[in-house]
């Protein structure tokens, strides 16, 4: 397992809610805001990529957490 520094990982979150199945090219969309997130990331860079998600309660509410290497 490597060891990584907080200069070497980039997280970033998002919350929302999901109230049917949603496909990244739906504009507005929680899944188009992680997609185009991790569009944005140099595969040359990043070269890791871990998204976990995580439901908030009950409900639709959701959080999407995309860990990076740098």
């Amino acid at each position: 397992m490597a060891l990584y520094s907080a200069a070497q990982v980039e997280t970033k979150t998002f919350v929302g809610d999901l109230t049917a199945t949603e496909h990244s090219g739906s504009a507005g969309s929680l899944t188009k805001q992680v997609g185009d997130y991790i569009l944005t990331l140099d595969s040359t860079n990043h070269a890791n990529i871990a998204v976990t998600s995580t439901a908030l309660g009950y409900g639709t509410k959701v959080a999407i957490t995309v860990v990076a290497t740098k």
